[in-house]
């Protein structure tokens, strides 16, 4: 457990909520908690369960507490994304011009650089935090933990297991 990642009663409550079950915690992540544009670990997982907001940091921190809570490896990856530009400027709160989009990022200290083509940004690339989970890959798809008494395979060297991307943060909002 870290500072961002303890497994709380709330959390473990949660988990037990969402069956344990991998592909429910990352459906319910996805679907209930409003992501921020803002940059690094500014909540625990047990306050962005309660506000049921956060920025990818605070969103990958819950994801890896509830994963954790049901005893599935869970850990955090960081690296950089490039989006279409229009995806960012749904994602960003429904901005009409890239640039705008890049503003917003910039002031949440989200380091990003937009790419032009024809004289207009058509896509961004930016630093972001996405959860690696240890799922059983075959034929579940994530959707079993490698739980014994699911018939599942628990071995780390199996073939069925994987690490898997799990990014609860990026989404695209209807406004």
């Amino acid at each position: 457990q870290t500072t961002e990642v303890t497994i709380t009663p709330a959390i473990k409550a949660k988990a037990q909520e969402l069956g344990y079950n991998p592909v429910a915690i990352q459906n319910w992540v996805r679907n209930t908690i409003e992501w921020q544009p803002t940059w690094g670990a500014l909540q625990s997982a047990e306050t962005v369960l309660g506000s049921q907001k956060g920025n990818a940091h605070d969103i990958a921190s819950l994801t890896i507490a509830l994963l954790r809570a049901s005893k599935i490896p869970a850990r955090y990856q960081w690296g950089t994304i490039e989006l279409p530009a229009s995806a960012v400027m749904n994602w960003v709160g429904g901005v009409t011009k890239p640039e705008a989009a890049l503003n917003q990022l910039y002031q949440g200290g989200i380091a990003a650089r937009g790419y032009a083509s024809a004289g207009r940004v058509t896509t961004i690339r930016m630093e972001h935090v996405w959860v690696n989970a240890y799922v059983n890959q075959v034929p579940s798809r994530g959707s079993l933990t490698g739980d014994p008494t699911n018939g599942q395979h628990v071995n780390p060297n199996a073939s069925l297991n994987a690490w898997l991307p799990i990014d609860g943060a990026f989404k695209q909002y209807s406004y």
